[in-house]
């Protein structure tokens, strides 16, 4: 039996592409590193002084260093067995003062991220899971900014791989870029800017020799932006000049002298851009997307 599940969850006015096979897999950062906890040496950048200014940037990978991958690795080779990566708050930037005015920014080739991966024996599990990739949070008295800026290749992801007579693979992302602003008495701005190319996805790959592959890919808030402003206006920006890539993708296969009894994939999307926006009084509140590049959102499956 050969099953196969696609629900798709799409942004209203957004470019869609790609939807139909199971996309591939492409070289990522993490590619040939061993098992461990890769940390950024900069994060957690906090900043907690109440009453006064605060600027601070955080960079995640510049050129010079690329490639970049912070995150976890686990896996599994030769037997069975199962793998498990689940990392949160990768890249964390937190203030709190007055006028605030933070900043993310990527000009390399970087990856956060937690990659499963589990082969070789009767049964193998992979499963990957990230949880608030990059957060980005700011509580201000004043006027406050939190803006994220992609000028290289950023790659967000639960990337999850298990091969052998039963397979299974599980990978699951949620609130994969996290912004959050607040201000008791002033503006909040929150922006996210891509002109390059910025990826979030959930991938999952189960591949069987005998008995069964399953897999299953989740994503829910790839982006998630909530600014609150008590005595002032509320904003939150998506602004994509590049390729934006928003995506769950599971491919199920089997292969070998007998196929796989049983092969299931699915994949869910939801909520992939979220945005909150509040703010008292005679002040406005919005929240918007602007495409002027390649914006891509799909969930896909494929079993066989």
């Amino acid at each position: 039996m050969t099953t196969s599940y696609r629900r798709i969850t799409l942004l209203a006015g957004a470019s869609i592409t790609a939807i139909g096979l199971a996309s591939p897999a492409l070289a990522a950062p993490h590619d040939g590193l061993p098992q461990g906890t890769y940390t950024h040496p900069d994060s957690p950048s906090v900043t907690n002084t109440p009453g006064v200014d605060v600027t601070d940037t955080l960079e995640i990978c510049l050129v010079v260093d690329e490639p970049c991958f912070f995150g976890e690795i686990d896996g599994v080779t030769g037997g069975p067995g199962v793998a498990t990566a689940s990392t949160s708050q990768v890249i964390v930037q937190e203030a709190t003062g007055d006028d605030i005015n933070i900043d993310i920014t990527n000009a390399g080739s970087a990856e956060i991220g937690a990659f499963a991966y589990s082969t070789g024996g009767a049964a193998n599990t992979a499963n990957a899971t990230l949880k608030s990739g990059i957060y980005q949070t700011a509580a201000g008295t004043g006027n406050v900014t939190a803006d994220i800026d992609n000028n290289g290749t950023l790659l967000i992801d639960a990337n999850a791989f298990a091969s052998g007579g039963a397979a299974v693979a599980n990978a699951y992302v949620t609130d994969g870029i996290l912004q959050r602003a607040t201000s008791t008495d002033g503006n909040v701005q929150i922006g996210l800017t891509n002109d390059d190319e910025l990826t979030v996805e959930a991938r999952a790959t189960a591949v069987s020799t005998s008995i069964h592959a399953y897999a299953s890919a989740t994503l829910i808030n790839a982006i998630s932006q909530s600014a609150v402003a008590a005595g002032g206006y509320a904003s939150n920006l998506v602004t994509n000049n590049g390729t934006m890539n928003l995506r769950a993708v599971a491919n199920a296969v089997g292969y070998g002298t007998t196929l796989a009894a049983e092969a299931r994939a699915t994949a869910d999307a939801d909520s992939v851009i979220a945005q909150y926006a509040s703010a008292t009084g005679e002040f406005g509140a919005s929240n918007t997307v602007n495409n002027a590049g390649v914006l891509n959102i799909n969930a896909s499956a494929l079993a066989g």
